[in-house]
């Protein structure tokens, strides 16, 4: 990651307030982009804030109005950061001075990854905000691939109790691998109707190894079981999703994208973990 050089002192065209805390932090987007940005938190607090992240009006950086309502919100109780959006200001990014609107849209996105010491649990928390006027649909698929070792010819596939719909001729085995195939196509399977809660788990009890992948359906109602058993792209996904159906074009004339209101976000909450010995794989399936 590049490293950035920061002005440590007071540089802004407002001036401090003695209600805020200050300090200059850094962090990446998906892009790899180091971002530069001054947050703010109010004197005296401990513990979780609410928090709100604020970038100026285009060409701007965060010594200006962008700074100036960071640190009014955190007088107000919020934790707040104003950052340079990538390619401007103390943040990285080459050539300078970039318009990307993709790559600005990142700078905001907000996705959390934790874990534990010694956990075998990764969960993901995202949320997805449409900060335009009007309403916008959109399509939502999160691909986790499972391979080699674990995926084999005796490595079985299950998941919570839904409707499975085969989408081609060769998806008719859901639950059952195989050895490699020269040439084989694809397998898809949706599933739909899964309740509040949903996972797939792919597992081999002969290596008393499992995997899964959990999320809430509030807004990623179905999911995709993509089976690829072709020699040399052995491979098999589990995908949350929430639109039936692959192709945008044929979603949107079909009327099944899903729509984001204007300024609305929405959240999403997946679980990644692995199964450790036939013991946990079968108390899990139970569960299913």
């Amino acid at each position: 990651m590049e490293k950035l050089n920061l002005t440590q002192e007071w540089d802004k065209v407002f001036p401090k307030s003695d209600k805020v805390d200050h300090k200059k932090v850094t962090f990446h987007n998906r892009y790899g982009i180091t971002l530069a940005a001054d947050m703010y938190t109010p004197k005296g607090t401990e513990g979780k804030l609410p928090a709100i992240a604020v970038s100026g009006p285009f060409g701007a950086v965060k010594e200006q109005s962008s700074g100036l309502y960071a640190q009014k919100m955190a007088e107000l109780g919020f934790l707040t950061i104003a950052f340079d959006p990538s390619y401007t200001g103390e943040s990285g990014g080459m050539p300078r001075y970039v318009a990307s609107p993709d790559i600005n849209t990142e700078d905001f996105c907000a996705r959390t990854i934790e874990t534990e010491l010694n956990s075998r649990v990764i969960r993901l928390h995202d949320v997805l905000t449409n900060f335009e006027a009007e309403d916008e649909p959109y399509m939502l698929l999160y691909h986790f691939n499972f391979g080699y070792p674990l995926l084999q010819a005796d490595t079985l596939v299950e998941a919570s109790k839904a409707e499975r719909t085969p989408m081609n001729e060769l998806s008719t085995d859901y639950h059952h691998m195989m050895a490699p195939v020269d040439g084989r196509g694809e397998e898809l399977y949706f599933r739909t109707n899964l309740g509040s809660r949903a996972c797939g788990v792919v597992y081999n009890e002969r290596l008393e190894l499992g995997a899964y992948v959990a999320f809430d359906t509030a807004n990623l109602p179905n999911m995709v079981q993509w089976k690829m058993m072709k020699s040399h792209d052995y491979v098999l996904a589990l995908e949350p999703c929430n639109t039936f159906g692959i192709n945008r074009d044929e979603a949107a004339k079909e009327g099944k994208l899903a729509v984001l209101p204007a300024y609305a976000s929405v959240e999403n909450h997946l679980e990644l973990g692995v199964l450790d010995g036939l013991t946990e794989i079968r108390s899990f399936l139970r569960q299913l």
